[in-house]
């Protein structure tokens, strides 16, 4: 919809002039012209008034002369001094423009002098390029003509080198590849010496620790030594007193003997002829007694491993009627029969003189020292008491000390005991294997047989079981373990039976 402007307000510049042509003054004429038309032409024409601005403040005045006139109009007065306000913004508003019009025509002055003379400049330097290059050409040509052979053949030989050094790098790479190859393959051989080694270290922290309670022991026994050292040296003592005794009782008897010489140098080669044949005698009955003890001494363990085994493992077996006491007699028996001899020959022994008693030497305590014997008992019952572990840990010393000893098949064959007891089933047939392998002549080789294939048993490898059970009673048909295989053969058939 159409909405009357309110007085005074006016948006374009017609209707500026509408308002004035609208305005009391509207009938003033001078010379049959209106007076509007008359003032407009005179400041058109004014010579001070040739600027816009100029005019405008002209414009002004005159308004505001006409619109003040005394009795005039308050409403209109308001309207003027609106527009007068609107125009006087106007004006600051357009001189602002101007300044900043006129500053930017300054800068614009200004960049274009530095623009003018950067040209200036860049064309010094454009024209000292042009003859640079010209130098350049020039020069460029002379080199063409002189140098483009030689400089073809540096090119040449520098492509060659290149080639080279492409090669040799090459050839740097491919050693570089293989040394890394090797650096691998010595990093996985570090790290299976690496493991060998710590179970290296192992065994030899187990060996250790046998040895530390060897030592313990071995101080016991010196403690033991030493106390018989003191009784030794208060015996040497009542014997020097006893001595001197004697020297003087031989004193005595040597005057007595002075005369008859010849007599006693007859008696005592006689004496000495008798105590060399009672030495010999002595020594070979010692060596027999020595080699039956031994031979006893592992049936005696057979025995009791067949008892053992015979209660755990075979159900239809009968049991001897009181193995304990045989074993007791067997031992008396053994410990007669190593009294027996030398019973026999001590009193002749004790008859000669003192001089010839030194030669009687055993030789046991050159093959089998009762140290070896008293560390292989108390291994052997630690086994028996159930202590596995600690047997396998004094068993594997035993035989890092004494690998050629005569107790080192039983050594062996005990060790696999102790990880068949603890049920290392894997491992207790290495280690019987090892009596096998290692004491082939040892009187323990059909009870490792026997035991491997209870191992194979346990393990659920019956056809294994077998297998070793029928080679037991092909090469040891009149052993005690051969009657136990066939027992124990006759289940695995059977069980095999049934399960196919």
């Amino acid at each position: 919809m159409f909405s009357p402007k309110p007085p005074g307000s006016f948006h374009t510049a017609s209707d500026r002039r509408l308002s004035i042509r609208s305005a009391p003054w509207r009938s003033l004429m001078v010379s049959g012209r209106p007076l509007y038309v008359v003032l407009s032409s005179l400041l058109k024409r004014s010579a001070f008034l040739k600027t816009e601005g100029s005019q405008r403040w002209a414009w002004w005045l005159i308004i505001i002369g006409l619109f003040f006139p005394p009795g005039g109009c308050v409403a209109q007065q308001a309207d003027l001094l609106h527009m007068k306000r609107e125009l006087e913004a106007k004006i600051s508003s357009l001189h602002k423009q101007r300044q900043a019009l006129e500053a930017a025509v300054a800068q614009a002055n200004q960049a274009l002098t530095k623009t003018q003379a950067v040209i200036a400049r860049q064309r010094k330097e454009l024209n000292k390029l042009h003859l640079d290059r010209a130098e350049f050409f020039e020069e460029l040509a002379s080199l063409r003509e002189q140098e483009f052979s030689t400089l073809q053949g540096e090119l040449e030989r520098t492509q060659h080198h290149v080639h080279q050094l492409v090669q040799q790098i090459e050839r740097l790479q491919k050693e570089a590849e293989a040394r890394h190859a090797r650096v691998l393959e010595q990093e996985r051989d570090n790290q299976q010496r690496l493991i060998t080694l710590e179970k290296t270290i192992e065994l030899q922290t187990q060996e250790l620790a046998a040895r530390h309670t060897q030592g313990q022991q071995f101080q016991e026994a010196l403690r033991e030594f030493r106390q018989a050292m003191l009784a030794l040296q208060t015996h040497q003592q009542d014997q020097a007193q006893h001595l001197e005794q004697l020297d003087q009782q031989v004193q005595g008897l040597t005057q007595k003997v002075s005369s008859d010489s010849e007599e006693v140098s007859a008696y005592l080669h006689t004496v000495n002829q008798s105590l060399q044949s009672i030495v010999d005698t002595i020594q070979q009955v010692q060596q027999k007694s020595d080699a039956q003890l031994t031979a006893q001494a592992r049936r005696l363990e057979q025995v009791e491993h067949w008892i053992q085994h015979s209660k755990t493992h075979l159900k239809g077996a009968t049991p001897s009627n009181n193995p304990s006491s045989a074993l007791s007699e067997e031992r008396q028996t053994l410990a007669h029969k190593e009294r027996a001899p030398r019973q026999a020959v001590l009193p002749d022994v004790e008859a000669l003189p003192h001089q010839s008693s030194s030669s009687a030497i055993s030789p046991l305590s050159k093959t089998l020292s009762p140290q070896v014997k008293e560390e292989y008992r108390r291994i052997y019952e630690q086994v028996r008491a159930g202590q596995y572990r600690r047997g396998v840990e004094s068993f594997t010393a035993f035989l890092g000390r004494y690998p050629d000893s005569p107790l080192a098949a039983n050594a062996q064959y005990w060790l696999g005991e102790c990880y068949y007891g603890m049920r290392q089933f894997s491992r207790a047939i290495t280690e019987f294997h090892q009596v096998i392998t290692r004491y082939p002549t040892s009187e323990k080789v059909p009870a490792a047989l026997l035991k491997i294939a209870y191992s194979y048993l346990e393990l659920h490898d019956p056809l294994q079981a077998r297998t070793t059970l029928r080679h037991l009673i092909r090469a040891y048909p009149r052993s005690p373990e051969a009657t136990l295989a066939s027992t124990k053969l006759t289940e695995v058939d059977h069980l095999l039976h049934t399960n196919s």
